[in-house]
């Protein structure tokens, strides 16, 4: 049995096989343009916020690193307390960049990520709590030494003091 199709029937059959791979095209094409635009809310609705948080804590890392490294070379006392207050200012924004980390993982449930969060958090205090004792000591030090200048600046006077006296004493007799 053969199939005799006249050419308007072969036109009308390959425009309806046309019209239906279109439509399938639109329907792939808003499918995947809506798993697209899904993606770039979750993006920036929620990961987006943890990357910049992210970015926030690497740049406070470094400047408790800054300051960790800044405490040997400071001589004085004043010089001493205002790297403290920024450090004390520091440990602040750590913690609310911390606390924003915390809501946003918290609120995506990403246990992983909070677990290591919560691992590079202890890694901060650890640095906070010696960058603190490095300042404590280095304080110590610069309260040493002014004692110590202090000390011989009284044994210069009371050398001077004594040589005079002892040259009153050679002078009277």
């Amino acid at each position: 049995m053969k199939l005799k199709l006249s050419i308007k029937a072969m036109l009308y059959f390959w425009v309806a096989f046309g019209l239906l791979a279109a439509a399938i095209l639109v329907g792939a094409a808003v499918t995947s343009n809506g798993i697209i635009n899904t993606s770039q809310e979750k993006l920036t609705s929620e990961t987006l916020p943890i990357i910049q948080d992210v970015a926030k804590l690497n740049v406070l890392i470094e400047k408790l690193r800054v300051i960790k490294a800044e405490v040997p070379s400071i001589n004085t006392l004043e010089q001493l307390e205002i790297l403290n207050q920024t450090l004390n200012e520091e440990v602040v924004e750590i913690q609310k960049v911390n606390e924003a980390l915390d809501r946003d993982i918290e609120r995506q449930n990403l246990t992983e990520l909070k677990n290591a969060f919560d691992e590079i958090q202890m890694v901060i205090e650890s640095m906070v709590e010696k960058s603190s004792i490095l300042i404590s000591r280095q304080k110590n030090i610069l309260e040493l030494n002014e004692q110590s200048i202090n000390q011989t600046h009284r044994i210069d006077k009371l050398v001077e003091n004594a040589e005079l006296l002892s040259d009153s004493v050679s002078g009277k007799e």
